[in-house]
């Protein structure tokens, strides 16, 4: 009978620490959902922007900017984006700045209200259907706090051309 007993109780402590180790993991899944997302556009965004004949689109939703380009356009030397953003209740993490690997990253100002980023070297096989950058910032509200302002393109000719944003959040249709 002692046997049995013993064999109970490591079987019932070993379903404990399973369902400890289940809840914990299913608390980090439901707090961090952008955890598990991706940074690929969908098929349905990228017909949209096509359709509206928009140039870049983002979305700044869980905290993260993720900005998406065009496929349209074609022979970048570089494109600069401008991001506006309150100060006293956002904060934009630039050290955390995601982009894809070909790209080189220069932070052209960074002041209260204003974030200026440069992207350039797009020779090197810059994927459209993944993120041009990721840049993660902590809000005090459940507000869009940081929005992209403008966006300008160099192309290898050396013309400047303004692009065309959209904001891809749900609910929000916003271009400019």
């Amino acid at each position: 009978m002692k046997k049995w007993t013993m064999k109970t109780l490591l079987t019932n402590i070993i379903i404990l620490v399973s369902a400890l180790i289940c809840a914990i993991l299913i608390f980090f899944i439901t707090e961090n959902p952008w955890f598990f997302s991706a940074s690929i556009i969908s098929l349905q965004d990228e017909e949209n922007m096509k359709k509206n004949k928009r140039d870049i689109w983002y979305k700044n939703e869980s905290n993260i900017i993720d900005v998406f380009v065009s496929d349209d356009l074609q022979d970048i030397s570089d494109i600069t984006i401008s991001i506006i953003y309150d100060p006293q209740n956002t904060t934009l993490d630039t050290e955390k700045i995601s982009t894809q690997p070909t790209l080189l990253t220069d932070i052209v100002s960074d002041t209260p209200w204003l974030l200026v980023l440069k992207f350039s070297d797009f020779t090197g096989g810059f994927d459209y259907k993944n993120s041009l950058f990721e840049l993660p910032f902590s809000a005090s509200e459940d507000i869009y706090n940081a929005l992209i302002s403008e966006a300008v393109v160099l192309s290898t000719d050396g013309e400047n051309k303004p692009l065309s944003i959209w904001l891809l959040n749900s609910g929000w249709n916003l271009y400019h």
